[in-house]
C-alpha cells in the first residue's frame, strides 16, 4: 500500500480522513503546525484502530524517522 499525508491532520476532517485511509491499509502521515497536537492526534488514531504509533516527528522537522 501507499503512504498518504494528511495536511491538517489534527482537525476533525483530517482525523476522519486519516482513520479511513489507515483502515484501508495505507500508512498515514499526519501534518500539523503544532507538534503536541499532532502527537495527540496520532495517539488517538492508534488507539481507535487498536494499533500503536510506529513513528512520529514534530512539525517543521525533516529527515529520518524517529
Amino acid at each position: 500500500m501507499s503512504t498518504i499525508a494528511v495536511v491538517g491532520g489534527t482537525g476533525p476532517q483530517g482525523k476522519g480522513l486519516a482513520c479511513r485511509f489507515a483502515r484501508g491499509g495505507h500508512d498515514v502521515v499526519l501534518g500539523s503546525r503544532d507538534g503536541a497536537r499532532v502527537a495527540q492526534a496520532a495517539d488517538e488514531l492508534a488507539a481507535r484502530l487498536g494499533g500503536t504509533r510506529r513513528h512520529g516527528r514534530r512539525g517543521g522537522e525533516r529527515g529520518g524517522r524517529d
